[in-house]
């Protein structure tokens, strides 16, 4: 392309014009015959391999209709045979040479040696459908309907009912998974007997033993237009026809369209394209193939016929194309000439007016105007690009220093410092929008004066000629600044200020830019201030606590005396937070502090270390008397009640209380001893204040030894269940169980009372109750098993009431297990009924819903509300075992419990029955049940299984 573009310029345009128009119009014609000639192919090929599917589905229903005659008349005759048979042994009965059941008993043996191909044979039918006769004897006697191979053939039942004799067809239903095989059967009757002669068989079997050469004659002598014809293939695809007079032509072609059709070339009722070759020859010739099945006879239909003779009608189309291609192209040459002269005419007359060189016309007179224009345009237009280049450049240095004087001119007044600039001798010549906005001055009252005008005369002399000094050595001063605005009032400023040269090195301005600091100033002391103080109350925390704890510690060392602390916390706090809300519990709070603030001494100090803990710092005592002085003022202060939104609030606290030199080395275990005497006086009942001992710290440590041995005894399935029986009084047999956790550590049994009130303070307790809910569930499955079920009682903690997946852990076990949930009794105290009632109630009836009843443990020592009490789902009352044991002096108050849960329906059991004196007393009280050491202590799994099974011998013997 490259070598034709030098050629090319030295054409003119009309040339051009010329070429390309040819182009243009002869291209178009060369893509519409090819298009032409393409689709008409396809026509072509679509009409030939119609034709040929159309001969193969004439062809094909021609076949199939001969060989369905074919069978019917094999059958036919084959039928009437039979029927003579029959006639010839009921003429033999009339004439009195054999008895009826003779002549039929002559006909079943003659019929039975009878078989029709593979799977034909005759039998014979009464009028009622019943099978009198059949190659099956275990099909004899019964009726069409209970034979699968007719029962699912409803045309040949009907036909039967409608006593249509004659050709029928059915399907023989599919066995082990094959296809249904298709079945012929003509039925002829004999009156004088009521019988139905039947013969059947295999449509496609006897079809091709009877009818097939007169098909293969038919096929063979068909011929399809010029070189097609017709082959017939058998299920395997070996042709039955012969359409070559050789052996060897007929085997090759053969093959050649069988692995036509194996390579998926063709499927039903389409077209097939292969090549194949005589044997010897060295020439292909191209097949087209039309293959169609006859079914159901297991044979295929095709249709071959040459792919030349589909092409032999586009012989003449390239003749026919090249006259219409030569038509065209003199007329698209006669209208391309037209065109050329036609758009050239203006541009030769322009190219003539023009005032050009000698040279330049000669060479115009055989080369391309537009060339020749441009070069006149292009020197034209180069004399004026030279002169607007300098225009432009000019033009642009204008525009370049104004953009960047109105840049600066913005930068200058958008700056959120203030900026000033002088000259040498101070005078100011230009502020921005930030200066009037920090100095109160305006532009106007700035310029022409001097910066002292900002003088707030808070520094003296000699700092400003430092400033001076520094500003002329250095060429520049930064420091921090008091400054006076127009208003009078001072502030504090980051100043810097520069000096700006010559080219000699001389000063000629200097400029200045500062900012107020005087919020940053304040906003460091509000972060120092909350990094030491609590915002609700104000107080120093832990922070500032421990750093002046410190301090008095050093200063005790070295001079003598004593200091001591005060752990305040208040008593039930999180309930005011739960009923009334953090803002009520905020304020409740600030007004606590302002109380504790009322007693403080000259040398007591207040601070606030958590939400409802404070601490109080003497850090000069002189005797310990006035230590138990402060304990009482504090607890005294917050007996008057508080004023919450016009409701009246009783707070309480408890106090612990550590001595320094003594209660620890330093001011973390200062802090430490008197958080163990507050945790102490908690225990003992709350609203009271004890002094630190070294005993407490021991029993501290024995408390967490003793939770960190529960958690190592859980993961190694230390604790094991032991169950106790509950008795019938009346029956005196096992009514349930109660199952009591035991740790069993280091070959010993230790005490509930040892390790579950450490459990419940920690979330142990979960684990715990949760272990024993898994045991009692496994043991039970095991009752189940051995056929000793009975239901069993498990002990649930408060905590258990308020684990979210409380629910979902026992709805769990019992699937895990297979365990009745009727069989299963939850065991609360006074204590967790009555702890948050609503969600207690709401917890039980989800629980009751499933099926596990609930009994109230320790009955009586607790504050039960018998409103409450009544609407909770409970089944059963527990009398606690110290009214049980002092039955003289009680004996009122267990009547009473009895009387309550007999009033309730409820059944009531008595713990700790130790003697037969108790039991008899209890069961003329009303009793139900008991539980104690009268009956069994409590016992291991494999005990308790012992004693029910010798429970159960005991009451099998009475």
């Amino acid at each position: 392309m490259n070598d034709l573009r030098p050629y090319l310029q030295h054409w003119s345009f009309g040339r051009k014009i010329l070429v390309g128009s040819l182009a243009f119009l002869i291209l178009p014609l060369l893509l519409i015959f090819s298009i032409f000639l393409h689709y008409s192919t396809i026509k072509s090929d679509k009409s030939t391999e119609e034709g040929l599917i159309a001969a193969g589905a004439a062809l094909a229903r021609e076949a199939g209709y001969d060989l369905a005659t074919a069978v019917s008349q094999h059958l036919r005759e084959i039928a009437e045979r039979n029927e003579l048979l029959v006639r010839e042994q009921h003429q033999k009965q009339l004439a009195g040479l054999v008895t009826e059941n003779g002549a039929k008993l002559e006909l079943v043996k003659l019929f039975a040696t009878q078989r029709i191909g593979t799977d034909g044979a005759v039998f014979v039918l009464n009028g009622q459908g019943t099978l009198l006769l059949h190659p099956d004897p275990g099909l004899v006697g019964k009726g069409l309907q209970q034979i699968e191979e007719f029962s699912q053939a409803p045309a040949l039942t009907s036909a039967l009912n409608d006593k249509k004799w004659g050709y029928h067809e059915y399907e023989r239903p599919a066995s082990q998974g094959g296809p249904a095989q298709p079945m012929a059967m003509y039925l002829l009757t004999f009156q004088p007997w009521d019988w139905l002669i039947a013969v059947s068989c295999a449509r496609d079997e006897i079809g091709r033993a009877v009818g097939l050469q007169a098909i293969t004659d038919k096929i063979e002598t068909f011929r399809y237009g010029v070189s097609g014809f017709a082959v017939l293939l058998d299920s395997q695809g070996k042709m039955l026809t012969r359409p070559f007079a050789n052996d060897a032509d007929n085997s090759a072609f053969n093959g050649a369209l069988n692995t036509a059709l194996q390579d998926g070339n063709a499927t039903r009722d389409r077209i097939a394209a292969f090549a194949w070759k005589k044997p010897g020859e060295t020439s292909e010739i191209r097949k087209l193939a039309s293959v169609r099945p006859v079914p159901p006879f297991g044979l295929t239909i095709g249709v071959i016929t040459d792919r030349r003779d589909t092409v032999k009608g586009l012989a003449t189309m390239p003749t026919f194309a090249a006259l219409i291609i030569a038509g065209g192209a003199v007329l698209a040459l006669c209208l391309a000439l037209m065109f050329s002269r036609l758009v050239t005419a203006p541009l030769r007359r322009l190219t003539s007016d023009m005032d050009l060189p000698d040279n330049a016309r000669l060479a115009y007179t055989g080369g391309c105007e537009i060339a020749f224009l441009r070069e006149r345009l292009e020197h034209a237009l180069n004399s004026l690009h030279r002169i607007n280049e300098k225009l432009s450049t000019e033009a642009l240095a204008r525009k370049s220093a104004e953009n960047f004087l109105k840049i600066y001119k913005q930068v200058f007044d958008s700056a959120t410092e203030g900026l000033v600039i002088t000259d040498m001798t101070g005078k100011i010549l230009g502020v921005n929008n930030a200066f009037t906005t920090i100095t109160g001055y305006t532009h106007q009252e700035a310029m022409g004066n001097n910066p002292r005008i900002l003088k707030s005369d808070r520094h003296d002399a000699e700092f400003y000629q430092d400033m001076w000094r520094q500003l002329t050595e250095n060429g520049g001063w930064e420091g921090e600044i008091w400054n006076k605005r127009k208003d009078g009032s001072v502030y504090p400023e980051w100043l810097a200020i520069n000096s700006i040269l010559n080219d000699q090195g001389e000063i000629i301005y200097y400029f200045a830019s500062f900012y107020e600091i005087g919020e940053l100033k304040k906003k460091d002391k509000q972060i120092a201030f909350m990094a030491y103080h609590d915002m609700l109350t104000m107080l120093p925390n832990r922070t500032f606590l421990e750093q002046k704890l410190a301090k008095a510690i050093a200063r005790i060392q070295a001079e003598g005396g004593k200091l001591s602390l005060f752990f305040i916390d208040l008593d039930n706090f999180k309930n005011v937070n739960d009923v009334f809300g953090h803002k009520f519990g905020d304020d409740l709070l600030v007004q606590v502090t302002k109380r504790f603030a009322s007693t403080l001494g000259d040398n007591d100090s207040l601070y606030r270390l958590s939400s409802d803990e404070f601490v109080l710092l003497m850090d000069a005592v002189e005797n310990e008397s006035v230590v138990y002085l402060m304990a009482n003022r504090l607890l005294t202060i917050l007996k008057k009640p508080f004023l919450l939104d016009f409701k009246k609030i009783y707070v309480n606290a408890s106090i612990g209380i550590s001595i320094f030199p003594g209660d620890g080395e330093n001011g973390l275990e200062m802090i430490r001893s008197a958080d163990m005497a507050m945790h102490r006086a908690k225990r003992e009942g709350k609203n009271r204040f004890l002094l630190f001992t070294k005993g407490m710290h021991a029993e501290l440590y024995e408390r967490f030894r003793i939770e960190n041995s529960i958690r190592y005894g859980l993961v190694n399935r230390e604790f094991v269940v032991f169950y106790q029986p509950k008795v019938n009084i009346a029956t005196r047999t096992t009514a349930s169980l109660e199952a009591l956790i035991r740790w069993q550590k280091g070959g010993k049994l230790i005490s509930p009372g040892v390790f579950i009130p450490i459990a419940e303070e920690s979330s142990l307790i979960d684990e715990l109750c949760t272990y024993v809910l898994e045991e009692s569930c496994a043991f039970h499955r095991l009752m189940d098993e051995t056929g000793l079920a009975v239901p069993i009682s498990i002990n649930i903690s408060p905590r258990q009431f308020h684990n979210a997946d409380f629910i979902d852990i026992v709805e769990d076990l019992l699937l895990r297990y297979s365990v009745d949930p009727t069989y299963v009794e939850f065991e609360i105290t006074e204590t967790t009924a009555m702890s948050d009632v609503e969600h207690t109630l709401r917890i039980m009836h989800r629980i009751r819903e499933m099926g596990i009843r609930f009994s109230i443990d320790d009955f009586g020592t607790g504050y039960s509300s018998l409103g409450y009490l009544s609407r909770m789902p409970v089944s059963t009352l527990k009398i606690d075992k110290q009214f049980v044991q002092d039955m003289e002096q009680n004996s009122g108050l267990v009547a009473t419990i009895i009387a309550i849960g007999q009033q309730m329906h409820l059944n009531v059991v008595a713990e700790g029955v130790e003697t037969e004196e108790q039991l008899l007393a209890l069961a003329a009280m009303g009793c139900h049940e008991i539980q104690g050491y009268y009956f069994s202590r409590p016992i291991d799994a494999n005990q308790t299984l012992q004693y029910l099974e010798a429970e159960r011998s005991a009451f099998a013997v009475q």
